[in-house]
Order: C-alpha cells, then structure tokens, then sequence
C-alpha cells in the first residue's frame, strides 16, 4: 500500500515580511504572527491553493517540498 502524497511548507522568517498574500490565497493553511506567516501545519495533504500562494509570494518566501524526499515542488527545481 502506497502512502498519499504529503507537502511540507516553510515560510523563511528572513524574507517574509507579512504581506498577506499566502493567507488569503490558501485559507486555512497559514497564519500571519508578529514575526510573519507560518504553516498552520507543517505537513499537508497536496492543495493547488498553497502552490498559487508560494508562486504568489511577493518576496518569495514559501518553499513547497515533498515530505517524503524534500524535493522542491515550488519553486520548481532548475
């Protein structure tokens, strides 16, 4: 039995500078702090809003990631 792929999401504290942009494109799947968004979870099922909102970043500060590998889903490895 094959395991459903998982996503894991950082969000680089350096970078992100809380525009707001993640939280209104993927409800539900991160959260703006006093230092700047997170992951309401750092694991998740795969969610096509979550890769608009990375690929929407202003300051590109989400990173997508297979859980599994760690293998870049966004951005999309060169």
């Amino acid at each position: 039995m094959t395991e459903a792929p998982r996503w894991k999401l950082v969000v680089d504290q350096r970078v992100c500078h809380s525009s707001g942009v993640c939280v209104a494109m993927a409800d539900g799947r991160f959260e703006l702090t006093a230092t700047g968004s997170r992951p309401v979870s750092d694991e998740i099922p795969p969610d096509e809003d979550v890769i608009d909102a990375a690929e929407c970043c202003p300051v590109q500060a989400i990173r997508v990631l297979d859980a599994a590998t760690g293998a870049a889903i966004v951005p999309e490895p060169l």
